[in-house]
Parts: C-alpha cells; sequence; structure tokens
C-alpha cells in the first residue's frame, strides 16, 4: 500500500500542468490544485564521549486540492548519511518512511474531518513538526512519554459557533497504524480531544486529555493536560503540563502508578534575527520514583522564517549533559 500511495503522488506531481508559483519557504503552487513543499535537516550531538553527527531528513510535501475536499501527504528519506562514535565507520542506512497522508474534508470554520494518518492534536509542541519551525533542537518531555506524536484515525475540529474563538478538536484511532514503528509510542486504540482559546497570535489557553493503550509496554493510560502561551513585553512564554494515570494491563499485575511532565519555556531576541530560548523539563514517575530535570539553553539564528541554524547544551541531573545542534530549511 506505502509503495501504491507513493508511487500515485509521485505520478500525479510530476504529470500535472497548469500555472506554477514558487516563493522559498511557502513551496511550488501549480494552478491552485496542488502544492508541493520540501525540506531538509542536519543534526548534530555529543554526550561524554559519545557523539553522532546526521544528515537526517529529506522530505517531500505535498497536497492537492479537488474543491472542499484535499489529500496531504509526507514522505521522509532519512538517515541518509551518519557518522557515529558507536560505529567504526560511516554508513548509509536510507530508510523511505511515511510520516503523514491524510484526506481532509472542510465544510466551513465550525466543523472539518481528516481521516488518516496525522499529528495528534494536542496542546503547543506536538503542532510544530518540522525542524526549521521549532525554537529549539530538543523536544520537551510532554511531547515523546505522555501521548502518541502520531494518530492513524479520525479527527473532527473546528470553531465552536461563538464569537469567542475556540477551538476544538476530536480524535480516535481503533485500527493499526500507518508505519507504526516511526511512532514514539505503540497504540491501535487512542480517543482523545482538545478546546483552546484563543485570544490573539501570541495568546492562548487550552485544556486536553484522553485514553490510549499502549502495547509494548501493554498499559492503559489517561492522560490530562493544560496549556498555554502569551507575550509580555519583549518575551515569549509557553508551557505545558501534563498528568497520566498509568495501568498495567499484564495479568499478573494490575497496579496503576501516577507521573507527571512540564515544560516552561521562554524565548526573548538577543540580537537582529537571533533568539535565545530557556526550556526547563520536569518529570516524576511513581511507578519508581524516578525524577527527572532537565535545563536546556539554545541560540536559534534565523535568517528567515524558514531557515534556522540552532545550538543548544542541555543539562540533565544525575545524567551526562548533551550538546546539540542542527540545521534545517524548509523550501
Amino acid at each position: 500500500m506505502r509503495k501504491i500511495t507513493f508511487a500515485f503522488l509521485l505520478f500525479y506531481t510530476f504529470s500535472y500542468g497548469g500555472d506554477l508559483f514558487y516563493q522559498f519557504g511557502r513551496g511550488l503552487n501549480i494552478d491552485n490544485h496542488l502544492w508541493l513543499g520540501s525540506y531538509i535537516s542536519i543534526n548534530y550531538w555529543k554526550k561524554g564521549s559519545e557523539n553522532e553527527i546526521k544528515f537526517d531528513d529529506i522530505a517531500l510535501l505535498s497536497k492537492i486540492f479537488f474543491g472542499k475536499f484535499s489529500l496531504f501527504s509526507e514522505f521522509e528519506a532519512n538517515n541518509i548519511y551518519v557518522s557515529s562514535s558507536s560505529r567504526k565507520n560511516k554508513y548509509w542506512d536510507i530508510e523511505f518512511e511515511i510520516e503523514r497522508i491524510f484526506l481532509s474534508y472542510h465544510y466551513n470554520d465550525f466543523f472539518n474531518i481528516k481521516i488518516g494518518r496525522f499529528l495528534t492534536p494536542l496542546g503547543i509542541w506536538n503542532k510544530i513538526h518540522i525542524d526549521a519551525l521549532k525554537w529549539t533542537v530538543s523536544d520537551p518531555l510532554v511531547s515523546t512519554a505522555f501521548f502518541p506524536m502520531f494518530t492513524t484515525g479520525i479527527n473532527i475540529n473546528g470553531y465552536f459557533p461563538t464569537k469567542e474563538n475556540i477551538k476544538y478538536e476530536f480524535f480516535i484511532q481503533k485500527n493499526k497504524s500507518i508505519n507504526s514503528s516511526y511512532n514514539n509510542l505503540k497504540t491501535e486504540d487512542i480517543i482523545g480531544f482538545q478546546v483552546e482559546k484563543l485570544f490573539d497570535v501570541n495568546k492562548k489557553i487550552g485544556i486536553n486529555g484522553g485514553i490510549f493503550e499502549e502495547e509494548k509496554a501493554q498499559e492503559e493510560y489517561k492522560f490530562l493536560g493544560l496549556y498555554g502561551k502569551t507575550k509580555i513585553k519583549s518575551f515569549f512564554f509557553s508551557s505545558e503540563v501534563y498528568y497520566a494515570n498509568e495501568k498495567s494491563k499484564k495479568k499478573v499485575k494490575h497496579k496503576e502508578y501516577g507521573k507527571i511532565t512540564y515544560y516552561l519555556q521562554l524565548v526573548k531576541r538577543i540580537f537582529n534575527k537571533t533568539y535565545f530560548i530557556f526550556r526547563k523539563d520536569g518529570l516524576y514517575d511513581t511507578s519508581d520514583k524516578h525524577h527527572v530535570d532537565i535545563w536546556t539553553f539554545t541560540l536559534n539564528f534565523r535568517p528567515r522564517f524558514n531557515i534556522s541554524f540552532k545550538v543548544e547544551y542541555q543539562f540533565y541531573e544525575r545524567k551526562d549533559d548533551y550538546i546539540r545542534s542542527s540545521f534545517a530549511v524548509l523550501f
């Protein structure tokens, strides 16, 4: 199925004729019926005596429009070139993945449907997928440990029919995932919601929650989250906090545990097109009383909105610190 879909999109892309318009960072538009974009990402990290440089991503994005319907896809080649201290030689281990593919129906501002594999529509961070658009090299714990980053199912979203700018999201998966190996958590069963109040471009608050079963650990997760962002003078603040209840599905044990995680992030422009980012992550797991504290300091040089060069230092309590950097471009 993956090969058939990929071949179809390539055929459509290169056989379609029409007016062409390209804008750097915003992709190629063909006669208002087909949009194409791409991005690349190169990453480096060092932890103790270990280090790695990786040409990680070349991705092709496409969106085909037909009336109120559209088909979006993201195909990615990763691990294009890797040089790692854990291996003796540099190596090429290119993998091709379907990262996202979904069909959308846009009825109006109040009701829309999305079917396929899409980013799980929760919080702030998980919706920012392309590296060139992220503030930091690393992702906070809330986006890696509390819910699957991708959902293969149905998403219904829109604004409530009021003047209050309140947006809702509802999503459900009751089937196998498309390319489940590329997800942080493995599940065939998830249901979730989100309600968000928008004040302006730089200010919003929201609440979300959901239930899913993780296949590998055989645990049921129930989670609830709060998030928000705002701007105070020249400072941009954002934060997310999640609580999860974990229940073992194994026959031997049916214990329940709780864990909580959060981040608080500050962004400040310090020079022209250069930003300083500070983020504090925390996690506490009652199952083994595991406690994690991470302090992240990042410099992000963005000559354009779609180009990002980042240098980052992460301080871990009781662990080796990370030094990371990345270069990413959205075409």
